[in-house]
C-alpha cells in the first residue's frame, strides 16, 4: 500500500442535518479504512457553510479532535459554547457531547480525527 494520499484521490460526500444539525456538511475522506491505523476510525476535512453545523451528540468509546484549518466555527463543548479559530484545536472524550456550526459568511473548515479507545 502506498504511504502517500494524493488530494485528488478524496472522496466527498454532502451529509444533510448531519447528527441533526442545520443544512449540510461537506464531508472529504482522506483515507479508507484500508489506510486507517485500527484505532482511527475517521480522518477527514469537513466544510461547514454559513449556518450549518453538526448537531450535539455524545461519544463513546472514542474522542473527536477538531482542528480549525480556516474560518471561524461555534464548538458547544458540553453545553458550553466558544468560537473556534484557524490553528484551534477542540477534544471531545468518551463520553462527553459535542457540536459545531459556522455562523459566519466565510466557510469553516476542520479537519477531524476519531480514534477509538
Amino acid at each position: 500500500m502506498d504511504m502517500i494520499v494524493r488530494s485528488a484521490e478524496k472522496t466527498t460526500e454532502i451529509r444533510e442535518k448531519m447528527r441533526g444539525g442545520e443544512g449540510r456538511v461537506e464531508v472529504s475522506a482522506f483515507l479508507t479504512a484500508d489506510h486507517l491505523p485500527k484505532k482511527c476510525r475517521l480522518f477527514s476535512e469537513l466544510r461547514l457553510e454559513k449556518g450549518c453545523g453538526i448537531g450535539a451528540h455524545t461519544h463513546q468509546q472514542e474522542s473527536e479532535i477538531f482542528y480549525v484549518l480556516s474560518g471561524e466555527a461555534v464548538y458547544n463543548d458540553n453545553g458550553v459554547e466558544q468560537t473556534l479559530k484557524v490553528g484551534d484545536i477542540a477534544i471531545c472524550k468518551s463520553g462527553e457531547s459535542h457540536a459545531v456550526r459556522n455562523d459566519k459568511e466565510t466557510p469553516a473548515v476542520l479537519l477531524a480525527v476519531i480514534i477509538l479507545e
